[in-house]
């Protein structure tokens, strides 16, 4: 392929068109070429269409054209131009440079709105392009409103294709709109500005300059050749477009299985998580019941110790009562006899005043002794009434622990007694013998019984404030239940919506695939019918080669057969024979 790719361009060498196309040279070609695409001061319009240039090769082209100050028309469609980004920037630089580009036809390149930011900057200062092609590359919204930007300050452009490119249709609007006002100040055909070409061929009609020393049937046979490699090219490119179509297919056939199995799954998920709050709601109503038959039954028990309490205070306080009552009766009883005593202590002294006058002063000692009396007294009577106070409470205290403590050893043995009434009558005497040692067992427990009460006392309070945190994070629970039961709802909402989505994802999907399906059958129509005409053209190209050598072979013997006639005219005329 190097080999007649470079005999093609040493024929080439100074032609002011190079037509390449569609003969595969990929970047190793494209390097091949930009050697001779240096020396070439006449090159007017260079065609590189369908030859899997990649960016490396681009780059190299697009500095070797910088050197061709006559180049008016670049053709480079069906490429790999999109590869990269530094192929983009170096045209852009060239169309910054370039003073005599008018056409560029970039379609179906791998192009993307990434790509065009310097391409769009570069259409801002050039003034002599009139016509682009960016057909059926993936320029998308960004690409669509850099080139609609750039046109504000472009003057020259008049006709820019964008089918294929996913622009939007506001941006193709005014792009267009742009583009008529252009047209109506340089009302320029676009046929006119392509043909170029046309001029080309006039000029060069074998499309080669230089060439006059070349046969016509060899310069035909590497024609014919050269169709040939094209042809072959053609149709291995539609068979990888083809299988490449299939693989499609296949992916798109694979996406949907995938976004079954993903709306299945999200769907065995829901189900599993409705029975997860199914299962929750349960056992919290379970949880729930449980903890109110614990609620009652300690109520239940605080209700009877409370009557407990009640009533052990109520015979406490009416044992205080009493003794209180005997107390001050004693009290009162006393104070009585002492006044008694103190009145006849009086009326003997009257008697011994008016009897002896002169026991005055022993009357005043007697006095003075009985008030020194009285008060020891009254300090002993007061003394005598703690004590009876403090040992009549403490006899109260031990007869109220006493009896307490029968009480309950008394309500113990009676239960104990109830529950084993059911028993046989031996077992009964046994029993009764057990409950006997039992109740000293109980007597001796007593102490401890009182440590208990008070622990259960303190119990029944924590118990309250348990039973208070428990009715707080049973609420707690319930309003977290709610939401449970709203985040729910919102999660089945989204997977309905996800689920539409889905299956309008799909229907896109199917409607693109379809669409895809019968723009590729058109092309494929379209190739079959183009390579059933170039097959035509080959056979037409065959038996014009036949013709060709046939009228060439006439031509040589008519050659000789004139030369050997004038050859011997000449020795005759000479009389040479």
């Amino acid at each position: 392929m190097s080999n007649s790719l470079q005999s093609l361009l040493e024929q080439l060498k100074n032609a002011a068109r190079i037509n390449l196309s569609d003969m595969y040279i990929g970047d190793e070609g494209a390097r091949l070429l930009c050697s001779y695409i240096k020396s070439n001061k006449a090159l007017k319009c260079l065609e590189l269409r369908g030859n899997n240039i990649t960016s490396v090769g681009f780059v190299e082209i697009f500095q070797a054209i910088r050197f061709t100050p006559l180049l008016k028309v670049l053709s480079i469609e069906w490429n790999q131009l999109g590869s990269d980004t530094q192929a983009m920037d170096t045209l852009a630089a060239f169309l910054v440079q370039n003073k005599s580009i008018q056409h560029l036809g970039m379609s179906n390149n791998k192009l993307t709105g990434d790509l065009i930011d310097g391409f769009s900057n570069a259409l801002r200062q050039n003034t002599t392009i009139l016509s682009i092609d960016l057909r059926w590359n993936d320029l998308g919204k960004k690409g669509g409103q850099l080139l609609s930007s750039a046109m504000l300050d472009n003057k020259s452009l008049l006709y820019l294709e964008l089918n294929g490119t996913d622009c939007q249709v506001v941006d193709i609007e005014q792009i267009e709109d742009i583009l008529e006002q252009h047209r109506a100040s340089n009302p320029i055909q676009k046929n006119r500005i392509l043909s170029l070409e046309d001029e080309i061929k006039e000029e060069d009609p074998l499309g080669v300059t230089g060439m006059q020393g070349v046969s016509i049937v060899a310069h035909l046979e590497q024609m014919l050749e050269q169709e040939r490699v094209h042809t072959l090219h053609i149709k291995q490119r539609m068979e990888r477009e083809l299988d490449e179509l299939v693989r499609r297919d296949r992916a798109d056939t694979r996406l949907i299985e995938e976004l079954d199995a993903k709306t299945r799954q999200v769907e065995a998920d829901n189900r599993a998580s409705q029975f997860q709050i199914e299962k929750l709601r349960d056992e919290y109503q379970l949880m729930e019941r449980q903890q109110d038959d614990m609620v009652r039954s300690m109520d239940d028990k605080i209700r009877q110790n409370e009557f407990i309490l009640n009533e052990l205070e109520k015979k406490h306080r009416a044992n205080l009562d009493r003794t209180l009552n005997e107390n001050n009766f004693r009290v009162r009883d006393l104070v009585r006899d002492w006044e008694n005593r103190c009145r006849q202590v009086d009326e003997r002294s009257r008697q011994l005043e008016n009897e002896n006058r002169l026991l005055e002063e022993e009357l005043r000692q007697l006095q003075e002794r009985q008030v020194q009396l009285k008060i020891t007294y009254d300090q002993e009577l007061r003394d005598l009434g703690r004590r009876v106070e403090e040992e009549e409470y403490q006899k109260f205290h031990s007869i109220a622990s006493n009896l307490d403590a029968k009480i309950r050893a008394m309500e113990e043995a009676r239960d104990h007694i109830i529950k084993k009434n059911t028993d046989t009558a031996k077992e009964y005497d046994l029993r009764i013998s057990e409950g006997k040692q039992e109740l000293n067992i109980m007597y001796d427990e007593i102490e401890r019984l009182k440590n208990e009460k008070k622990e259960f006392t303190r119990q029944n309070i924590e118990f309250k404030n348990k039973c208070d945190q428990l009715k707080e994070q049973a609420k707690l629970k319930e309003s977290a239940v709610e939401n449970y039961e709203k985040e729910i709802n919102q999660l089945n909402k989204q997977i309905e919506l996800k689920r539409q989505m889905q299956n309008d994802q799909l229907k896109s999907l199917l409607d693109e695939q379809q669409g895809d399906r019968h723009i590729w059958e058109e092309e494929r129509m379209k190739h079959q019918q183009r390579v059933q005409s170039m097959e035509e053209q080959l056979r037409i190209s065959h038996s014009e080669n036949a013709r060709l050598r046939h009228e060439y072979q006439k031509l040589s013997e008519l050659l000789q057969f004139n030369v050997a006639k004038a050859l011997h005219q000449t020795f005759s005329d000479n009389a040479y024979f």
